[in-house]
């Protein structure tokens, strides 16, 4: 098979496993391989404008939260917005040293970012 013939196929098998797993996240609330009854997954994006109004109330309450935790330390607003993936490389450097955030880290010290994922 030429560099044409393996490029094709590899684009073909790409394009039908993408339509196919598609499929799957929308109707595995039928799946026999579901039992956990899990809804299907929506199509529709989830990351909320800033004048939503459920998003404005959990970043109040995580405000609310790291100021209960960590008294008298500013809190950064990298600690309470996350991206749409809920990961987040764009994080600045403050935010990684900061109380709220290093301590939740397994096996680090307050203040130093640990190298291990949450």
């Amino acid at each position: 098979m030429g560099w044409k013939g393996y490029g094709f196929s590899m684009l073909l098998f790409s394009g039908f496993s993408l339509f196919l797993l598609y499929g799957i996240e929308r109707t595995q609330r039928w799946l026999p391989w579901n039992p956990q009854k899990l809804p299907n997954v929506a199509s529709s994006p989830s990351n909320p404008a800033p004048t939503n109004q459920a998003l404005v109330d959990r970043v109040k309450s995580d405000v609310t939260k790291l100021q209960r935790e960590n008294p008298g330390v500013a809190i950064l607003a990298d600690l309470v917005t996350a991206s749409g993936s809920g990961l987040d490389p764009e994080i600045s450097p403050a935010a990684t040293v900061h109380p709220g955030f290093a301590e939740n880290a397994p096996g680090s010290s307050p203040g130093v970012p640990s190298d291990e994922p949450f």
